[in-house]
């Protein structure tokens, strides 16, 4: 069984078995251990903290249920098969406790669809670079909501200054992206193989 990567994804459902967002292993195993949240296996069956590590101990004697899980969460007093699928019995819509997202030039450039927010132009990747509203010379931070994607010939032109002082018209007012590991990325595209049953 190969260790797990904290950051693989893992499915979020509501009350509803809804999927609604994706979270990393951590995350997961974080709500779990609060009893925030509970495991839900291919069964629709679920488990709470104490239940998924009795039941991740049955599965390390079962073959065809091994295969079904990435790797193991060790500490020295228990082990818990990493989740594919986690629920939260109160929530309606989107988790208040898993909305944490990363701030990165990857997920600005997926937020934005690789698209220039001054021209509106789509750029690749290696074209693009990423622009302070407010420049840093006047105390603009490097926040979700004051750093856009900017191709490289629009952002030397706006320099050191604001859209106002350049002349310049933002295609939309930056926000955070929503999800953390759903930046992107359609649900159907991440795990289809174990997570077609909660995506139909």
């Amino acid at each position: 069984m190969p260790p797990p990567t904290l950051q693989d994804h893992v499915l979020v459902l509501n009350k509803y078995f809804l999927a609604i967002q994706v979270c990393t292993v951590r995350e997961a195993i974080c709500v779990l251990y609060k009893d925030h949240a509970k495991v839900v296996d291919d069964l629709y069956r679920t488990y709470a903290w104490k239940e998924w590590a009795f039941r991740s101990h049955e599965i390390s004697r079962d073959q065809t249920e091994l295969v079904k899980y990435t790797g193991e969460i060790r500490s020295p007093s228990t082990f818990v098969y990493s989740p594919q699928v986690i629920y939260f019995p109160e929530c309606e819509a989107e988790s208040p406790e898993i909305r944490s997202i990363k701030f990165s030039r990857k997920n600005v450039f997926a937020r934005d669809n690789n698209t220039c927010q001054y021209c509106g132009q789509k750029f690749q990747k290696e074209e693009l670079s990423m622009d302070h509203i407010i420049p840093r010379s006047k105390g603009g931070p490097s926040t979700y909501t004051n750093i856009v994607t900017a191709c490289k010939p629009c952002n030397r032109y706006k320099d050191d200054r604001t859209p106002a002082e350049a002349g310049m018209v933002l295609m939309k007012k930056p926000s955070a992206p929503r999800w953390k590991s759903h930046v992107g990325i359609p649900f159907s595209q991440i795990k289809h193989d174990y997570w077609a049953l909660f995506l139909k």
